[in-house]
């Protein structure tokens, strides 16, 4: 149980917090141009390994046992991460490879904003309550999700199934939201990050087998794989990329936080209401709240490309 113990923790501590903090940072600081896409990109493949990774490792169980499935797991990384990692990023010590000098004089600006800096903007905390708001939501839902589905009729089975249609909706909403942000602009984008939120969570409350389960888990999953596109891209556009990891670091933080609460405060609210609809429709007001904010005007939010921000 010891061993078990300490190799989650270092799965979720390595892998799932750290690994995924260094991969969002290095595709946002080696892209200046066409970043959105890249990044969108970047969601789509991340959601298509997680559709893929799980059934693989199914196959190796089947096949053979638990602890194999570790074994090819851990092969995996070794021959995959490692390499990129060792090979791949040494020249990417600042992400100006690929780039033009007028590119690379941008990311490296001296005016970078520094983490305490960036933690005294409306903008930053704007970005910290959509994002936590989408992580702290998704996280209860999927993690009630078999109970929650359960009470609307809908088998455990199914309920399995519709992993697939949620990833799909990351899928097309992360590369959909990257190319958005690159040709049409990002001033929308985390407010309709909370839209899908807000239209999952009416969704769930009356969900029922069939298409408006479908639906839902679309729609949740959209959500999902916009707001992380939504949030790689407007971090190093409003703040830079000089201190972009410590910036990233402490919203990593703040999102993980919220993504621990999630389900204790759904499971809280449930057994005050005796069911899951009307708690849903109290926590609500979350997603609207951050909609709200996202859309509240702010004159003094600006690129940094064109100028420095102010408090």
């Amino acid at each position: 149980m010891t061993w078990l113990t300490i190799g989650f923790c270092g799965i979720r501590l390595l892998g799932q917090g750290s690994l995924s903090l260094v991969s969002t940072v290095t595709v946002s600081i080696s892209f200046v141009r066409n970043r959105g896409s890249a990044l969108g990109l970047f969601s789509m493949g991340s959601a298509g390994g997680m559709a893929l990774i799980p059934v693989g490792l199914a196959v190796v169980i089947s096949s053979a046992n638990w602890r194999t499935a570790w074994l090819v797991a851990a092969g995996a990384v070794l021959v995959t991460v490692v390499p990129i990692a060792w090979f791949g990023l040494r020249g990417l010590p600042t992400g100006t490879r690929g780039q033009s000098a007028e590119d690379a004089a941008r990311l490296l600006a001296d005016d970078s904003f520094e983490r305490s800096e960036a933690l005294r903007t409306r903008s930053f905390w704007m970005l910290a309550a959509v994002s936590t708001s989408a992580g702290m939501l998704s996280t209860a839902l999927v993690f009630h999700q078999i109970d929650l589905l359960g009470d609307a009729g809908i088998s455990k089975t199914a309920t399995a199934v519709l992993f697939l249609p949620q990833v799909l909706g990351s899928t097309i909403a992360g590369l959909g939201f990257g190319l958005l942000a690159d040709r049409v602009g990002i001033r929308f984008l985390p407010a309709a990050g909370m839209a899908l939120l807000i239209a999952a969570m009416l969704l769930a409350t009356v969900a029922a087998p069939g298409p408006i389960a479908v639906v839902y888990a679309i729609m949740l999953g959209a959500m999902g794989g916009g707001v992380r596109t939504v949030t790689g891209t407007l971090l190093p556009t409003w703040f830079g990329a000089g201190h972009l990891g410590s910036i990233q670091r402490f919203l990593t933080f703040l999102n993980v936080g919220s993504t621990a609460i999630g389900p204790v405060v759904l499971a809280v609210a449930q057994g005050w209401f005796g069911s899951y609809p009307p708690a849903i429709l109290v926590l609500i007001v979350i997603p609207i709240a951050a909609l709200l904010f996202s859309l509240s005007p702010d004159p003094r939010r600006r690129s940094m490309m064109t100028g420095r921000m102010t408090i």
